[in-house]
């Protein structure tokens, strides 16, 4: 803080200087400025202020910044609601006026973009409007029993120009015993810590040094800066007032100060209390009864169906598993081979052996096979690339329409999940439009968050809302019992050896199960002493002595990893309270506290 001090009292005063310099080419100067300023006990404070201004070149009318953030020396920023900006004429009349935010600021530009003011002009612009939570609460400090505190600076030490004259009045609520008021006022570029003190009222104190006055009274401050001030100069005042003097924010009035400009932060909730709401109402399956080992898969679920049905989500796995149903039923033969010279990759050749479908293959198989024919005989990784992950689309609409077909949902869970995202999507963006907008900031950061984080709550929701049908609620208790079966198939826990015959035509018929449910070494272990020869599809390795179907696992998981990811991936293409006292020790000096800004032309 003390380099962020020195920093800004230095280019304050460089500017100063570079004002002075370029004195005859301002094109603007304000002859008179004067604020009026209402402290409500509520806490409100109203603001009016007075800028007469000559123009000394054609120009449109002025900009009033005024911040809203604020650093508080802490670590964390404070915040002032401004609310109810009005600009009008001396006479009332209102005027052209664009209110927009600047980053920390509140940016009021007045006049007309398409008239110019002839040089010589005079015009004197009145502007209204509120601050809320711009008071300082303290407990007691020395004599000084707990009083609350409006630090304020009144102009800004951001004005660009000559100010020629300036006052200002607070008025306050009356104050029994005035012995327990005081005020400063500094005066001069940001940092300068000179001015008049008043401590008691009614008491008026002058201050020779920068030609200003502070007159305080039991209901009002009221002070006066005689000297015109330079560009880049500014006035600040600080008024202390007994701590019962105005209310106190409550709980629930610091609550919703704080919840107002951060409702966009409060979107990740809503989105998760009503989607676990719509959850229950409408994406829970029918009742589907215990689950209960099955030696076979339900309605005659091909892996990559079963795969898809049991988690709603057609996956890498998936179609690895369509890839090695391909196989065994002949259609396919898979080479496996390594790659590189010093950091080895295992991967396959995919061979088609010229068999043709004659309507043995379901929707998602047949599809996948007319993809991988694309390629020719030999089917390499650019082939997988070019073929059949530009078709992702296409094979998961195949693979959730054979489930549709099979009557195990009403509609396509894959498209019933992009109808919920979109239909969410839509929502969290309204909300986010609408917490911007109740926003007394305008602030868009707080809704942005709140919308992104709101999309990633509402993805796995949207994946559970496909609702299966009162036969796919029954098969997927069959489901899972066959999954427990391929899971456990090579403990003792059972005997499934007695009910189903365990063959090599077997190992191959649910391998494709295994491998899409990642259960491929377990069902590989039950077959060890049973199957001695490798499948036909699969040409081993010259150099591979013996054959265990184990072995055959591992590398069929490696192998089916390289070959998943090289169909799955496309070709390369083109406030809180408190803050700095104005009379703590070093704590007070012009250009701090709240208001402040500056004022330009244009």
């Amino acid at each position: 803080m003390t380099r962020v001090f020195g920093f800004r009292c230095l280019l304050g005063l460089s500017l100063a200087c570079l004002g002075g310099s370029l004195w005859a080419q301002r094109p603007y100067t304000i002859t008179d400025y004067a604020v009026e300023m209402e402290l409500r006990r509520d806490g409100l404070l109203a603001v009016e202020e007075r800028i007469s201004v000559r123009f000394d070149e054609p120009r449109r009318g002025i900009i009033r910044s005024i911040p809203f953030d604020y650093r508080t020396g802490k670590g964390v920023a404070r915040r002032v609601i401004l609310r109810d900006v009005a600009v009008t004429d001396e006479q009332g009349t209102s005027l052209t006026t664009k209110v927009s935010r600047e980053r920390a600021s509140l940016s009021i530009r007045i006049g007309d973009p398409d008239v110019f003011l002839p040089a010589g002009s005079r015009k004197t612009y009145v502007i209204r409007y509120s601050a809320q939570g711009a008071l300082n609460w303290f407990e007691k400090s020395g004599d000084w029993e707990p009083y609350c505190e409006l630090y304020w600076n009144l102009t800004g030490d951001q004005v660009d120009t000559e100010i020629g004259r300036f006052r200002f009045r607070v008025r306050f609520p009356k104050i029994a015993t005035a012995g327990r008021l005081r005020a400063r006022l500094f005066v001069g570029p940001y940092g300068a810590t000179q001015g008049p003190i008043v401590v008691g009222a009614p008491k008026t104190v002058a201050d020779p040094a920068t030609s200003s006055s502070l007159t305080l009274t039991d209901s009002s401050l009221q002070g006066t800066v005689a000297a015109s001030l330079p560009p880049f100069h500014g006035a600040t005042m600080v008024l202390n007032l007994p701590a019962d003097a105005v209310q106190r924010p409550s709980l629930g009035q610091s609550a919703q100060a704080w919840l107002m400009p951060n409702l966009g932060f409060g979107i990740p909730l809503l989105v998760l209390a009503a989607m676990s709401f719509l959850l229950l109402r409408f994406g829970r399956d029918p009742a589907s009864g215990p689950m209960v080992v099955h030696f076979e898969p339900p309605l005659g679920l091909s892996g990559s169906e079963l795969g898809a049905f049991l988690d709603q989500k057609a996956d890498t796995r998936d179609l690895v598993a369509g890839i090695f149903t391909l196989a065994v039923r002949g259609f396919l033969t898979i080479h496996p081979e390594e790659k590189g010279l010093v950091f080895k990759k295992r991967t396959a050749q995919l061979r088609w052996t010229g068999k043709e479908p004659s309507g043995e293959l379901g929707p998602f198989e047949a599809e996948l096979l007319a993809a991988l024919r694309r390629g020719g005989k030999v089917i390499t990784e650019a082939d997988l690339r070019n073929h059949v992950a530009a078709k992702l689309g296409a094979l998961k609409s195949a693979l959730f329409g054979s489930l549709v077909g099979k009557g195990l949902y009403a509609a396509s869970p894959h498209a019933v999940a992009a109808a919920w995202l979109v239909g969410g999507g839509a929502a969290i963006v309204l909300m986010a439009i609408l917490a911007a907008w109740i926003s007394p900031f305008g602030d868009p950061l707080p809704s942005f968050v709140g919308a992104a984080v709101g999309f990633l709550v509402l993805v796995p929701f949207a994946r559970l809302m496909p609702k299966r049908t009162v036969l796919g609620a029954r098969t997927l208790a069959q489901a899972r019992g066959f999954e427990e079966f391929l899971r456990r198939a090579r403990s003792k826990e059972f005997e499934w050896m007695d009910k189903v015959q365990p063959t090599a035509a077997l190992f191959e018929e649910y391998l494709p199960h295994a491998v899409a449910l990642g259960l491929t070494e377990q069902w590989a272990s039950a077959f060890t002493d049973i199957v001695r020869e490798p499948p036909t599809w699969y040409v081993a390795p010259h150099g591979q002595a013996v054959f265990n179907p184990v072995f055959l696992a591992s590398d069929l998981d490696v192998v089916g990893r390289a070959i998943g990811t090289a169909a799955t991936t496309l070709p390369r293409s083109s406030g809180a309270s408190g803050g700095h006292s104005g009379f703590s020790s070093g704590g007070g000096f012009s250009g701090g506290g709240f208001g402040g800004g500056g004022t330009s032309s244009w």
